[in-house]
Formats: structure tokens, sequence, C-alpha cells
């Protein structure tokens, strides 16, 4: 494909998904932060340890519909923190159950957990999410995988936490989840290109991971469709 097709594809994507924004907008709606944080909202995770992705359930009381974007980050201190993994417009007063990975490998979550919401997940880890399918479980699986590498680097402890549950959810044995892992880690060092030692020490607030913005990345930010 040549660069003036390729520009052209981008403004009409530009185009097309600012205004759907723009008519969000105007018919008053608000992002799930400012649900959040005006008190419209509850967020409940409703998965046990070791499912993937995880769901959780987003009420709203609000008189406008609620904007929920993948990418953003929920945490909870005793539970498993999630980045949600699709977007979503909930009703005025309705309510929705939206998939979420896992970001803490060595924590577990904990079914009925309240979620707060906080800040958009890292440019890298956002990129994974976008290329994923959480309806599809081989895809979903290799994702999370992805993101916890991202997050917490390849050293993390896999006989404790969400990837024990994991392992045992899966029926598997925990050789062929180190195999899995291997193989997710040199696809995301050839992905993201990314040497062993980066891969290694790399966690959830490194700088690296905010590398490979484009400007296309930073105007569908801009417009919300990010």
């Amino acid at each position: 494909m040549n660069l003036r097709a390729l520009i052209l594809i981008s403004l009409i994507i530009i185009f097309a998904g600012g205004l759907g924004f723009l008519c969000y907008l105007q018919q008053g709606g608000i992002t799930l932060k400012e649900a959040y944080d005006k008190g419209n909202i509850n967020i409940t995770q409703i998965t046990p340890a070791g499912t993937i992705p995880h769901q959780v359930l987003i009420s709203t009381n609000s008189e406008k519909p609620v904007k929920v974007e993948k990418g953003t980050i929920l945490t909870n201190p005793g539970s498993e923190d999630l980045v949600i993994a699709r977007d979503e417009v909930i009703p005025p007063k309705g309510n929705s159950t939206i998939p979420a990975y896992c970001i803490e490998p060595e924590q577990s979550a904990i079914k009925g957990s309240r979620l707060n919401v906080s800040d958009k997940a890292p440019p890298m880890i956002q990129e994974v999410i976008e290329s994923s399918n959480p309806e599809n479980p081989s895809e979903a699986f290799n994702t999370q995988l992805k993101i916890w590498l991202l997050a917490r680097g390849s050293n993390f402890d896999i006989y404790s936490g969400e990837v024990y549950y994991t392992v045992r959810a899966n029926n598997m044995y925990f050789y062929q989840f180190k195999e899995n892992l291997s193989f997710t880690k040199a696809e995301l060092m050839a992905k993201f290109n990314l040497t062993e030692e980066q891969i290694n020490s790399i966690n959830i607030n490194s700088t690296i991971l905010s590398r490979g913005k484009s400007l296309l990345d930073e105007i569908m930010e801009f417009l919300g469709l990010k």
C-alpha cells in the first residue's frame, strides 16, 4: 500500500470516528472516569481467579450514557488489577458485562470485589489489547501472557497468584505454561524490538512502554477513539 492510500484511509477513519464521537457527545455521554468520579457507577469483579479474560459488571445510575474504553485500568488493593478489553457505551441507568485482562500475575482476582477506575494503560499494552479478540479463547490467552510480560517482566513467580489459578483452570502443566510464556516473550521481543534484558526487567511503569506512539495514535486519542 502506498503512502497516499495510507493517508487517505487514515483520514477516513479519523473522520468517521470523530463524527461518531461527536454524536456521542451530543447525546450527553460521559466517560467511565467521569461517571466514577461523580459516584455514578459500580464495577464488580464477577469471575474467579484463573479466568481469561475476566468479566466485570459495570452498573450506572447516570442519566447519561457512559463510554467504556478499552485500555482503562481498574484497581482494587486486595484483588487483581485489570485492564478493560472492549469499548462499549452503557445506556443511562443501565449495566453491561465487559471483558478485562489481568495486570498482576502474582496477585489473585477475588470474585465480588469492587473495582476503582484508574488511568489508561501504557501505549504498548493498549496496542496489544487493540489487536486481540477477547472472545477467542486462544487469542485471549496469548494476549493475557503478553500483558503479564509487559506489566511485570519475565521473572515473575508462576506458582502463585493469578498465574497459578490460570494453569489449574486450563488443565495445564507448569512446564507447558513456561513453554507458552517463552514463545510469547519471543513474539513480543520481535514485535516491539525489545532486547531480552529489557523484557526481563520491564514493568508497567517503564518508560519504554510509551514507545512507538504515532501521530495517528495521538490524533485518535485526542478524538477519544483510543
